[in-house]
């Protein structure tokens, strides 16, 4: 009940984080990211192929209860994470971050309502066309708009872009939190069977996303942690259809794991590229003679 009444407002804090995250994405950075069409290719066939794959092969290979199992499709075709730029920014400014972001936006609102409905169970399915319509309607048009007022409005964009970010994020936490906190019980179904399916799951996008990144240091650490992250807020948008809360509840644990598992990538990625060999391939400094 407390989900349903929190609904509208939930969609209506996404839709304006959407339109924020539109504000800060230059139109350029995704006409160049096509340029490199090898590579954009390479990334949309980790996020929407592979890693999807990688969940259908876990809901056959574990013992998975049915809303569990719809739960790992969901998060493994839940890409586009609004804040990506704000958790790459130690990869400074990249044209491929910004249109890898939109390029996933995209991509996720024709991707996941198929996967839901070609790999999900049966009894725990949401509806594809609903899926579809929460998505264009709270994720996608906005993030458009935002895109074109950049377009028109560059200088006044970046600012109304950093503040709305900022409030949205507070706001949204503390809406999911308020909502985990009702679903507090699933917790006592979380066992070493569903936890294992998502440190697989995890493991698994980021290796592939790393291997398919390209040969660009930045690239593939941007793909590696695209790849891992899940969009929580589509979660909360699908938690009124099955399978509901444990829905919910499985993407913000997975989320919570993700943040404590890739740190150690992160690091690594950190130290290669401070090193000669990652500063040669990032063409920071020429090779020796």
């Amino acid at each position: 009940m407390l989900i349903s009444a929190l609904l509208p407002g939930i969609q209506f804090l996404i839709m304006g984080m959407a339109f924020a995250l539109g504000l800060s994405i230059h139109p350029e950075d995704f006409a160049s990211f096509w340029r490199q069409r090898s590579q954009a290719l390479r990334a949309g066939f980790a996020m929407f192929v592979c890693v999807p794959l990688v969940a259908v092969l876990l809901t056959r290979l574990l013992p998975l209860s049915p809303a569990a199992a719809t739960t790992l499709i969901v998060l493994a075709a839940s890409s586009g994470v609004p804040l990506l730029p704000r958790k790459l920014h130690w990869l400074e400014h990249s044209p491929f971050t910004f249109g890898l972001l939109l390029n996933s936006v995209l991509c996720a609102s024709f991707m996941l309502p198929l996967w839901i409905h070609f790999a999900a169970h049966p009894e725990h399915e949401p509806p594809a066309l609903q899926v579809f319509s929460v998505m264009a309607r709270a994720y996608l048009l906005p993030m458009l708009c935002g895109i074109l007022l950049h377009r028109l409005r560059p200088a006044f964009a970046e600012r109304l872009s950093q503040g709305m970010i900022r409030i949205g994020s507070l706001l949204l936490l503390a809406l999911v939190v308020g909502v985990l906190g009702t679903q507090w019980h699933l917790f006592a179904d979380l066992n070493g069977t569903n936890m294992l399916a998502l440190t697989l799951l995890f493991t698994a996008s980021i290796a592939i996303g790393h291997l398919l990144g390209g040969p660009a240091p930045k690239d593939r650490a941007a793909l590696a942690i695209s790849c891992s992250q899940r969009f929580a807020g589509v979660a909360v948008l699908l938690s009124t259809s099955p399978p509901g809360g444990e829905l919910l509840f499985g993407v913000l644990v997975y989320a919570l794991l993700a943040q404590l598992l890739e740190q150690p990538y992160v690091m690594w990625q950190k130290r290669h590229m401070a090193s000669p060999a990652g500063l040669i391939s990032s063409g920071s400094v020429p090779p020796p003679p």
